[in-house]
């Protein structure tokens, strides 16, 4: 399939796995691709993975700690609520990618052809073009919208998506954020904070999704009783 390839275009990432199988090495491969390491503090970042098995070995855990960010998983089947590129980028990339595509056909049709065909590169290149054309302002907001990266004083809740509201009202959110903001802040000042990317994979730094070790129907059940409570 690479030979097949002209060019790849800047800033993309093309891999390939034994019956299209993505794997922990693809996992790995990517984010040594994708991952600045860190200067100081202020540069590390926190990085959220699906519920994914290669996302939850140790190794990919290693490999953002030694790099100098965090990095942790949303809890399995909450992707279509709470993780940012599947909420806001999903749909604009996916119509964009389409909106290609339609009109390459039509043209093709429109010249004689049967059925319409399309090279592994056309399919490439639209790919890169559709991604190119997102609005990441819009789509880096998602993390405020849906409840991850709002501020700790509570003045931006006014933004959370209507999706994730029953989610964050059932769970008294504001709560929850001020008992986590006390603990970081009683544990810094007793200096047992040290190193960002270290620290936040100790004991008690992440407080596990309730239910998120039930299996994946009985977490829909958690999840739709809490809609209805919200």
């Amino acid at each position: 399939m690479r030979e097949k390839l002209d060019h790849i275009p800047e800033g993309v990432l093309v891999q390939f796995g034994p019956r299209g199988s993505y794997r922990l090495e693809h996992t790995i491969d990517f984010y040594e691709w994708l991952v600045v390491p860190a200067t100081s503090v202020r540069t590390a970042g926190l990085y959220l993975h699906d519920w994914y098995a290669p996302n939850l070995d140790d190794s990919v855990g290693d490999l953002f700690e030694n790099k100098g960010h965090g990095s942790t998983c949303i809890a399995p089947n909450t992707t279509g609520q709470v993780q940012v590129p599947d909420t806001h980028a999903h749909m604009p990339l996916n119509k964009y990618y389409k909106n290609l595509e339609m009109k390459d056909a039509e043209l093709q049709l429109r010249r004689g052809a049967v059925m319409p065909s399309v090279s592994a590169q056309t399919v490439l290149e639209r790919a890169a073009s559709a991604y190119d054309h997102l609005d990441l302002d819009k789509i880096s907001f998602g993390f405020v919208t849906n409840g991850i990266a709002n501020d700790l004083f509570g003045s931006q809740d006014e933004y959370i998506s209507k999706e994730c509201k029953p989610f964050w009202d059932a769970n008294d959110m504001p709560a929850r954020r001020e008992e986590a903001r006390k603990w970081v802040e009683d544990r810094f000042n007793k200096k047992e904070f040290k190193d960002w990317a270290k620290d936040i994979r100790k004991p008690g730094f992440q407080i596990p999704y309730p239910g998120y070790d039930l299996p994946p129907w009985q977490l829909l059940r958690y999840r739709m009783n809490l809609c209805n409570a919200g």
